[in-house]
């Protein structure tokens, strides 16, 4: 990064294509027929707000553990405040593992029950501001088991939300030789617990390259929004 074409507002990163060129004839030796390339040109960290500001879907769980059942009720909300645009959370899994042996599940709606896991699971294909009360909606269960109680566990949640991110950041290519065909934004949720966020933010950049014998090299200027949820961080 060049720190004298960098400002608060912009972060300018300058790649020389010497090495870019290499890995791109290595990689048509290797796929000759390959449309594009998947390379790492750019990786960067945001930290997130206190709280669960940032967790685009935010989870609540509420345990009540007696020796021959056990409730539980999650309540969730989707909040596309945390996203740098209000898109939807697909393929939304809720699991919890239960530590007792279970004779019966009830639940509404009614989860997916693994003996061998002992995992209550629920699907929905879509969170949306649209989807149930404006993106608030409930989980519950009733757990009938033989050796109660049983210990509150953490419930998971996985999801994952296309064309937005958590820090609002965007990507210009200034160059005369390359061109962007096109740029892919994704929110990975790979775990999510009521203790516990991970969340991946993924870029995917496919670049149209003109000739591998071009050698101008080319500048990735990172541009964050101007309203930021998140504080992009660089380290």
């Amino acid at each position: 990064m060049d720190p004298y074409q960098s400002e608060q507002e912009e972060y300018l990163f300058e790649v020389n294509t010497t090495g870019l060129i290499s890995h791109l004839k290595k990689s048509f030796e290797q796929t000759p027929n390959a449309r594009y390339f998947y390379l790492d040109i750019l990786k960067y960290q945001v930290k997130p707000c206190p709280g669960a500001k940032s967790c685009p879907l935010q989870v609540v769980t509420h345990w009540k553990c007696e020796p021959h059942s056990t409730g539980l009720k999650v309540e969730y909300k989707y909040n596309p405040a945390a996203l740098s645009n209000m898109e939807p959370l697909v393929n939304v899994s809720f699991g919890v593992m239960v530590d007792a042996e279970v004779t019966e599940v009830q639940g509404k709606p009614q989860p997916t029950w693994n003996p061998q896991s002992k995992q209550a699971s629920w699907n929905f294909p879509c969170v949306s501001q649209s989807s149930g009360d404006s993106g608030l909606g409930s989980l519950r269960a009733k757990f009938d088991v033989t050796n109660g109680p049983c210990h509150p566990s953490p419930v998971s949640v996985n999801f994952s939300c296309t064309d937005a991110t958590l820090s609002g950041i965007e990507f210009e290519l200034i160059s005369c030789g390359y061109r962007v065909s096109l740029i892919k934004k994704q929110v990975i949720a790979c775990k999510l617990t009521n203790k516990k966020v991970v969340i991946v933010m993924v870029f995917i950049l496919l670049f149209y390259f003109l000739s591998f014998h071009v050698q101008h090299d080319f500048q990735v200027k990172l541009i964050p929004s101007l309203v930021m949820l998140v504080s992009d961080t660089t380290t």
